[in-house]
């Protein structure tokens, strides 16, 4: 510790603390090392006080380890979790310096990505059971198609022998055993399904 010429208190006194670490206890004399999730600048801290520790505030700042003067900025597809931890994005998000952005705000309806760690809105696509050539203009798909997996891509005619009887559908549904389409494709609903029969016999 260490004080000003003509001093005349106690408080007066004060120390030099190194980075990383900080006086957890009023008129301490030994340093505790600054926990995960914080942040202690080397600076000076006088007798009656203590200091120089801070929390890792913010969505934009966060620290996992020990011994630290400064907080981390979460990896680009992070944000933070708490202030000692990132995680993941997720689907459906993308995140770029802590900042999470879900896609149908930044790229628009109808959209998500396709994996769990998208740092820009060029990673979005059109959903699964939506169709578009751009993640702008992505349109859930009409009666009669479907798209499987998500992509920028257009949705699927349903085939022959098959129909999709709602929109934003992720899978086409087959007409019942012994029955069919014909072979027309695109068919939205199930009594588009028909079974052909021979004279002097019926479906019951």
């Amino acid at each position: 510790t260490k004080s000003a010429a003509g001093s005349d208190a106690a408080s007066d006194c004060y120390a030099s603390v190194t980075g990383g670490c900080y006086i957890s206890v009023k008129t301490a004399n030994s340093l505790s090392t600054c926990e995960a999730g914080y942040k202690c600048p080397a600076g000076d801290v006088y007798w009656d006080g203590i200091g120089n520790r801070a929390a890792c505030s913010g969505n934009t700042e966060y620290q996992d380890e020990t011994g630290k003067t400064t907080c981390k900025t979460p990896s680009d597809g992070y944000y933070k979790k708490n202030d000692s931890s990132q995680q993941a994005c997720g689907t459906g998000y993308y995140c770029k310096s802590g900042v999470r952005t879900a896609c149908t705000t930044g790229a628009g309806a109808n959209t998500t990505t396709t994996t769990t760690t998208a740092s820009a809105v060029s990673s979005c696509v059109c959903a699964a059971g939506a169709g578009g050539t751009a993640n702008t203009a992505c349109t859930a798909c009409a009666t009669g198609s479907y798209k499987a997996a998500a992509g920028t891509t257009a949705c699927t005619t349903a085939d022959s022998g098959y129909y999709v009887d709602a929109t934003g559908q992720t899978a086409q549904s087959q007409c019942p055993s012994g029955y069919r389409t014909g072979s027309d494709n695109g068919r939205d609903a199930n009594t588009d399904c028909y079974v052909n029969t021979t004279a002097g016999n019926y479906v019951k």
